[in-house]
């Protein structure tokens, strides 16, 4: 079964299979703003909407938290104009 884990203290939000961690999406804090940089799966995981997942998981944790999110890895991009529901967290320069 798969879970999200945000891991403040390493910039993350994880996911894991048990104890194996098989994604994660990697941001940068700048006050107010996540900064998304990766997004990676391993091999085996992907084509299984891991990414997809990952990406929700940080929107719902940067709702919580009040910030906004900066994407620059492609695929967090891809998921932004793909989810119009995302936008409003979406930071404008």
């Amino acid at each position: 079964m798969l879970e999200m884990k945000y891991e403040e203290d390493k910039n993350r939000i994880a996911a894991y299979v048990g104890d194996k961690m098989v994604g994660k999406v990697l941001f940068t804090v700048d006050g107010d703003v996540w900064t998304i940089d990766s997004t990676r799966v391993e091999k085996e995981y992907r084509g299984q909407g891991v990414a997809q997942k990952l990406i929700k998981a940080a929107i719902v944790t940067a709702r919580g938290k009040n910030v906004k999110i900066k994407p620059v890895c492609s695929f967090a991009v891809k998921e932004f104009e793909r989810v119009k529901e995302y936008r409003d967290l979406l930071f404008e320069e």
